[in-house]
Parts: structure tokens; sequence; C-alpha cells
């Protein structure tokens, strides 16, 4: 009998503990499990996410997920979960803490209604809490049934849920009501969005000058002359150790086109053209500046002879091998390359000059001080330049586009005419060569370089505008193409126009200027590259169409109400960024940590990145 009693014992035993066995590995990697394909967890008490003191259990995770659409994949939608109970924690403590409560009665009315609060928003839910599928009347059992399926709770839990979610909203409407807007602010407003202007710009880029520069060495010595300890500061001792450099000339002309129909040319016309200069160079008819000036196929290199500048000469970084291999053939003092084809053309080249050793700082001060000279001057340049325009223009007492020659296309209006400017020394440009056939101006002021068009001969010549004395002389600059561009009306947007953005500018166009008005100042205008210079613009509006303000009184209420909207929607936001970061800072929004967990497919867990208050 006691064998019996022993062997019934154990088994029973055996089955106990098997059965626990089972139950912990359902509630463990079952589908209710946190983190699970489902999302949900057991009825247990774990915690999900602290919140500011705060502690949200697994019936607030269920709810969150059950409801939550971040996109594909699941933890896309876990994200989205964890995001809505931050955001609606934030809220919903700053409703305790005002002393804000939800009557059960409330709830209640709200189940009835088919209406579930989620996220700050009303979601209908009569399909699934109404008979005839959301056309009949409340059923409690199928109500009872899509909380239970949906987010594996009871009602009560779910109407836990429910308190804070309106608790929430309730703190939503207050804070976006809190925000006080005047007649007089809609008003602006209105007149801001319903006036729109159409205007023409002639635009100066200071990149553009910069690159039309004909900086000489003469130049450059004066720069450093009065900005050495600016230069100093860039130079590197151990940057120019043991070097052994050659400074490059290049002369390049592009590859002509085949033809549409026939055979091509034996020998392509701009290879012919480089062969003969090639041979002028060698009878000493020309400099190799000389030829790189007049056939260089891009303008920078022709306002500088042709100069590539310094390269090592263990290790050439020239666009192509075919030009390092050229470059390391040319042995003799300013020996002439062959013809070299490479890339979309044709190349000539030089050695220059050559050095060696541990470079001093004089040795290098020049290469240094283009990198800073080139950019400030062609700034100046820019402005200077946009200056004598508006003069020009004022003087003229003509429109920018009769100024400028140009012809319609589509919505913008652009030049069908290059009209050119040649920036000239202010003062004297410590050596530098104004181009052939033009006299050295006045500082400020601008000619057109030789061979290039002409501005149109019924211009009156302005005065120069006066520049600043302690702006320094400028080198002399090759021709820059103006343009107009014809902008079509458009109502404002803040500060940003269709060149860029400027506070003046806009209150200018906007405000200021009537139709037909050339705007009294040139206009710096931040294009949106990160650290560019300002464009200088100067404008003209073509067209204005003011606001109707009796339009506004007939409606003044509507447009008081969507800007209080607006505003009070702007308000939130930043109050619940401002909320959460002070909270994470202190280190007070902490979630699960398997929530934030995914395999790399590698046997290896990582986190995902996440940060809660990143889509408040």
């Amino acid at each position: 009998m006691f064998d019996n009693l022993r062997k019934s014992g154990s088994s029973m035993i055996i089955w106990i503990l098997f059965g626990i066995l089972i139950a912990g590995f359902v509630i463990s990697f079952g589908p209710q499990s946190v983190g699970s394909s489902q999302g949900c967890q057991s009825s247990g008490r774990m915690t999900v996410l602290k919140i500011g003191g705060r502690t949200l259990d697994d019936a607030s995770w269920r709810f969150a997920y059950g409801l939550a659409r971040g996109g594909e994949g699941e933890r896309a939608r876990e994200i989205a979960a964890l995001d809505q109970l931050v955001r609606r924690e934030l809220l919903a403590s700053e409703a305790d803490r005002r002393g804000l409560r939800v009557a059960d009665g409330l709830i209640d009315h709200v189940i009835t209604a088919g209406e579930v609060h989620y996220g700050g928003r009303v979601i209908p839910a009569k399909g699934a809490f109404y008979d005839e599928e959301g056309k009949g009347v409340f059923n409690y059992q199928q109500f009872k049934r899509f909380v239970f399926q949906r987010m594996n709770m009871s009602v009560a839990g779910y109407k836990r849920q429910q308190t804070r979610e309106i608790l929430a909203t309730t703190m939503e409407r207050i804070l976006r009501g809190s925000v006080a807007v005047s007649i007089e602010e809609a008003r602006a407003r209105y007149i801001a969005e319903n006036t729109t202007v159409a205007f023409d710009a002639v635009r100066f880029e200071p990149t553009e000058y910069a690159d039309a520069l004909r900086i000489t060495d003469a130049d450059l010595d004066r720069y450093v002359a009065a900005h050495e300890a600016e230069v100093k500061a860039t130079y590197v001792e151990a940057s120019w150790k043991g070097k052994k450099q050659v400074r490059v000339r290049r002369v390049f002309v592009a590859a002509t086109p085949p033809p549409p129909t026939g055979a091509a040319p034996t020998i392509d016309p701009a290879r012919a053209k480089l062969d003969a200069a090639r041979a002028e160079i060698a009878a000493g008819k020309k400099t190799f500046a000389q030829v790189a000036s007049a056939l260089d196929a891009d303008e920078g290199f022709r306002n500088k002879g042709g100069d590539w500048g310094w390269y090592d000469e263990a290790a050439m970084t020239l666009p192509e091998p075919a030009l390092n291999d050229a470059v390391k053939a040319l042995t003799e003092p300013n020996a002439v390359s062959p013809v070299v084809v490479a890339g979309a053309g044709f190349y000539l080249l030089q050695v220059s000059d050559r050095r060696a050793g541990d470079l001093t700082f004089d040795q290098v001060k020049r290469d240094l001080a283009e990198k800073l000279a080139r950019p400030a001057w062609g700034q100046e340049a820019a402005r200077r330049a946009a200056l004598l325009a508006l003069e020009t223009a004022k003087a003229a007492n003509k429109s920018l586009k009769d100024l400028y020659p140009s012809e319609q296309t589509g919505a913008i209006t652009s030049t069908s005419v290059d009209v050119p400017t040649a920036w000239m020394q202010a003062g004297g440009s410590g050596g530098s060569a104004a181009p052939a056939g033009s006299a050295a101006p006045a500082a400020g002021s601008a000619a057109p370089a030789a061979g290039a068009p002409a501005v149109p001969a019924a211009q009156p010549a302005p005065p120069a505008p006066v520049a600043p004395a302690a702006v320094e002389a400028l080198p002399a600059i090759g021709p820059v193409a103006l343009k107009v561009d014809s902008f079509p009306a458009l109502a404002r947007f803040g500060n940003r126009t269709m060149v860029g953005e400027s506070a003046e500018l806009a209150k200018a166009v906007f405000e200021d200027l009537t139709d037909g008005a050339l705007g009294e100042k040139v206009y710096e205008v931040k294009t949106g590259a990160i650290g560019a210079a300002p464009v200088y613009v100067i404008v003209q509006v073509s067209h204005k169409q003011l606001a109707d303000e009796k339009e506004f009184q007939k409606d003044a209420s509507k447009y008081v109400g969507e800007l209080a909207a607006q505003r009070g929607e702007e308000y939130l936001r930043d109050w619940l960024k401002m909320r959460c970061k002070a909270l994470v800072a202190k280190n007070e929004v902490q979630p699960r940590r398997e929530l934030l967990t995914v395999d790399t497919g590698e046997g290896k867990l990582a986190l995902v990145p996440w940060d809660p208050c990143a889509r408040l």
C-alpha cells in the first residue's frame, strides 16, 4: 500500500511540475508576451514604462499597442505605442496636477456612444460596439468581446485606460485654448496671406565673382601684408615637411561633337586648335598663360591663365591618370606637353614652377592667402557690383527688364543676352592689370571686359558708389553675366521669397513697394546653404494685388478662430517637447528594455534608437 502511495504521489508531483513549466512557458513566450508579434502580455503587473514618477503596467501597453498604427512591421507599431503613452502621460499628469477628474458617467457615455479616446483623437467604434455593423444599438457583449480580443483586458481595465485618455484630451484642449488672438493679429495675417506680389530680381552671387577674379601674385602679397596674422594662423608646419611639388598650368578644350550625318573629320578641330597653340608657344609668339586665357573652356581657368595650382610630385591628383603621367614626363623647365586626350576633350599641360624640402611659411603664404582672399574679395566685389547696378537703374529711370534684355520662358524670365560686369581696382590693385582695352574706373565701378557685349548705349553713366575706406582694393575681374529673374505673383510666406530668405526684402516687396517700384537698397539674402555667404539682390515690383479688407470684415470671427487654432497647436507642440525634454534630461523616461531590443540575425541583440520627444 505504501508503495502504491509513493508511486501515485510521485506521479502527481511530476504532473504538477510539468504544468508549472507549461504555464511559465506560455506566460513568457506566448502571443501575450511583451515584444511578441501580438504586442500584449499577461495580466500581471509588469512595468512597461516609467515616466515622471508614474509607472505604467502591461494593461496600458496592451491598450496602446492594440490601437497603435506605426507603419509596417511589429517594431514600428511598438514604437508608435510607446510614443503615444509618453504623450498621454505628459498631458494626463498635468491634468492630475491641476485637479481635473473624469466621472464614471462620462466614461459610460463615451462607450455607449461608440467612441474610443486615443492619442487626442476620438475614434468612431460603432462598427465594433453596435449591432448591424454600427447601424443598430449599443451591444454590451459585443463591446466586451472587442475589448478582450483586441486588448486582452476586462471592461474595468479598459475604463481605467479611457480615463487617462480623456484626461489627456481635456488637457490638450485647455492648452490649445489658452492662446489669445486679437482681431488686429487676424487682420494682419489675412492681409499677408491675400496680398500677392510679382517681382523681378537681379542676383549678384559672391561665388561667381570670386571665380572671375584675376588674382596676381602682387595681389596675394598685398593681402598677406594686410592680413599676415590671419594667414599665418592657417599654416601648419608639419603639413609642409619633405615636400616635392610642381605647379601645373593647363589649357583644356572640349572635343567637337560628331556631326549628325556624314563622316567625322580625321582630326578633331579642337585638337587641331591646341596643336596650333602649342606651336605658337614653342615659337615664343605667345606664353602658355596667354593661350590658356584665350582658349580654356572654363572661365575660372581663363581668368587664372590656366593655373591649376601646386601638386605633390610623388602623388599627383589630377582628374585623369593620363594627365598625371603627362605632368611627370615634363622634366625640363617650362616644357609643354603634347596634346593629351582625357575626359571630354584635349589638354595642354605645363610645369611652371617647382619647389622641394620643408616648405616655410614664406614659400606657401600665397597658396594660403588665396584660400582666404578669393572668397572675401568675391563677396566684396558682388556687393559693390550690386550697389553699382542699383545706382545705374535709378539713374536710367528704366525697369530692370529694359536694362537687361530678356525673353520670356514660362513663369520665369531669364536673360537671352549676357550682360557682363568687370570689376577693376578700388584705389589701385597693387599690381593687378585691368582687362585689355579698358581703363581702371573709380572704386565700386564696373565695365565690360574686352570683347564682351556692352551695356546698352542708352544707359547713362551713374555716379559710382563710394566704397568704405576700410575696404581694401580688389583685383581685376573677368566678365560676370547678370540676368533678370521674373517671379510670378505669390503670397507672403514669412521672410522667405523666391530668391532666398531676407526679412528686409520680404517687407520691401510685400509692404513698402508699389507697382513698378524699384527697391531702395541692395538686399542681403540667405540662400539656405549652411555657412554660405549671403547673395546680394536688387528687385523691382512688377505687379502687386492688395488684399480686400472688406472680405475680412465679412467673416472676421472665422479668421480669428483659424489663427487661434494654429497658434494653439504650435503652443501645445512646444509645451509637450519642453516637458518631455525636461524629463529625459532627468532620466525620468525609461521604457522596458525588451520593447527596444531586436535580434540582429547573428545571435546578437541590439537596442533600437528611440527619442521619446521626437514625434511630439
